[in-house]
């Protein structure tokens, strides 16, 4: 699942049928005032980056999508992120 409501950057894993884990990337980076509502991390979440604007690129394959989050405008940019997405 892929949605840009919060002003930040999240992904999360969590598990799904039979176990496989399912991806969710937040992508709100790509304009507006930044803001994230919660205070706390949700336990299943693998990153977070708050006040950045970012982009993501999916490359999407025949076996998976690969995807990665790309700090745009910082002047110290954070690492972005990457993740595979196995669609067998």
């Amino acid at each position: 699942m892929i949605s840009g409501h919060v002003h930040a950057y999240e992904r999360l894993e969590r598990p799904g049928f039979q176990g496989r884990p399912v991806t969710f990337v937040v992508s709100g980076g790509g304009g507006g005032r930044f803001f994230h509502a919660r205070a706390e991390r949700d336990p299943r979440s693998v990153v977070f980056v708050e006040e950045v604007r970012h982009f993501v690129v999916l490359e999407l394959g025949t076996d998976g999508i690969d995807g990665r989050m790309v700090p745009v405008d910082v002047p110290e940019p954070p690492p972005g992120d990457r993740f595979r997405v196995d669609v067998r």
